[in-house]
């Protein structure tokens, strides 16, 4: 809390400075226009006009309080260093400059240029982003995370690394008290909360323009990130058969795996449900990735359109949807990609609007070849395949959530867990649950929800209502608020 309240404290300072800067310029600016005081006052009265002017809606709540003032939560703060670990680790962020590893640039003057990119941002020496090494390769390599343990390209490892990189030997405690203020573990959080989060930072008016993309099943039990920037033609295919197509071989294996073994047939069921959200993932990024050739002159949203069927957030998807069906209908046709998926309505239109025509670069061509001979040489059959079958795609089933699998997933030596062994009945709680779950609980200093437990333990929800309850009533363990919001102390740590 003191952390956070020294934080508002000089964004506040910052704030009053800019304020007595700006009424000098507004000063000097209406002394050189003869603005007499009557007319200042009427200029400046924020009584006179304010709601002709000032959209209301462009405010985003929570910003300051009635003086003005910027208020700034510990929650709120854990949630901004989250999303730049994130960033660091997918390429955005540069963390050698809160290390110290690199100088940061210097503001610029009132009159330089701006600069090309933010001045956190990863960039090589000719200040372009993304960076590339002297090799030419992109600095990370990677242009993708994934939220699947033990994955050489997991969400949460780089984003670790990423947190070790910054805090050094305090990485572990760094951890702690950023799952404690995040409320859940940072997998969860990323898997559940931060597109939301996100999409709402990068959003302004009717404006939405997110750059990390997730796309994942309906129920977030998996999920790819992307990263906007770094998208090209090829993306889809390498998340289709690096990440997805190994994926779902993998869960199909241990389905077979699971039967031979004599698991339990709820078991069984959940990773049967789980292999199912797998394999209608791949169809859905396999029906997609060859008329998919992103152009980021078109923007965020029109990019991202055919995708619609691929993200597992409703509100994203209403967006994109109805950008697609737009699309489709013909009302942006000046962009890119109707160009691809419709050259047979976009061509002729050419012909007839200059603007059009100056839009895709054709003013010349049709002043010197057919419009037919255009329409061929510009429409592609792969193309016109993969878009019938987009148009006719059966409609997505519902958006409930299904259980995660709680198998064993590959990992690193370094990061391996034994399972928790779930009780034979209520009534028998082994010790060697109940240390898990303490051990497990002392990592949230300031309160564990039952989902940082659970994917913490691997226990089933019926091993944890009876081992919870074991550790209450022994007055190990405190439970405090209701629902949602219920959260589970460890009595050692208040001692």
């Amino acid at each position: 809390m003191a952390r956070a309240e020294a934080w508002a404290t000089s964004i506040n300072l910052d704030e009053s400075a800019v304020e007595r800067l700006q009424e000098v310029i507004d000063d000097n600016c209406m002394n050189l226009y003869g603005i007499d005081e009557a007319d200042r006052h009427a200029m400046t009265d924020p009584s006179v006009g304010v709601s002709d002017v000032l959209d209301c809606s462009e405010l985003e709540d929570g910003e300051g309080d009635d003086e003005g003032r910027i208020i700034v939560t510990p929650e709120a703060l854990a949630e901004d260093l989250a999303s730049w670990l994130f960033g660091v680790a997918i390429g955005r962020w540069d963390a050698g400059l809160a290390t110290g590893e690199k100088v940061i640039p210097p503001l610029p003057g009132p009159f330089d240029m701006l600069p090309t990119v933010s001045r956190g941002m990863l960039v090589e020496e000719e200040m372009i982003h993304p960076a590339k090494a002297a090799t030419g390769r992109f600095v990370p390599e990677h242009d993708l995370l994934v939220d699947d343990e033990g994955h050489p390209l997991d969400l949460k490892h780089h984003i670790l690394k990423a947190l070790l990189q910054v805090a050094g030997a305090q990485a572990d405690c760094w951890q702690g008290e950023l799952e404690g203020l995040l409320g859940t573990g940072l997998r969860n959080w990323f898997r559940s909360s931060f597109f939301e989060r996100h999409l709402k930072r990068y959003s302004k008016s009717r404006r939405k323009a997110p750059i990390y993309w997730q796309l994942g099943t309906p129920s977030d039990s998996y999920s790819v990130w992307l990263y906007y920037p770094r998208l090209t033609r090829d993306s889809l295919y390498r998340v289709l058969n690096e990440v997805v197509k190994p994926k779902v071989t993998y869960e199909e294996q241990r389905l077979t795996e699971m039967r031979a073994e004599g698991a339990t047939r709820r078991q069984i069921e959940i990773q049967e449900g789980f292999v199912d959200e797998l394999r209608t993932f791949r169809e859905e990024v396999t029906r997609v990735a060859p008329l998919w050739n992103p152009d980021l002159d078109d923007g965020v949203l029109l990019n991202f359109a055919p995708l619609w069927r691929l993200t597992p957030h409703p509100g994203w998807r209403r967006d994109t949807k109805a950008a697609w069906d737009s699309l489709a209908k013909g009302d942006y046709d000046w962009a890119k990609l109707a160009m691809k998926l419709w050259p047979e309505r976009v061509i002729p239109k050419c012909a007839r609007d200059r603007h059009l025509a100056l839009a895709h670069g054709l003013e010349a061509s049709l002043q010197a070849t057919p419009i037919e001979e255009l329409v061929r040489v510009s429409t592609s059959p792969a193309v016109k395949d993969a878009l019938q079958s987009l148009l006719t795609a059966p409609a997505l089933g519902g958006s409930a959530r299904a259980p995660r699998a709680t198998t064993p997933r590959r990992v690193t030596p370094a990061e391996e867990t034994t399972p928790i062994p779930s009780p034979r009945s209520r009534g028998t709680i082994s010790e060697e649950t109940l240390t898990a779950i303490s051990e497990a609980m002392a990592r949230y200093p300031l309160g564990a929800a039952k989902a940082d437990i659970l994917e913490s333990t691997n226990l089933t929800d019926a091993a944890w209502n009876a081992a919870i309850q074991v550790l209450l009533d022994r007055g190990e363990v405190e439970r405090r608020g209701e629902k949602r919001g219920t959260r589970y102390f460890l009595k050692t740590l208040e001692r």
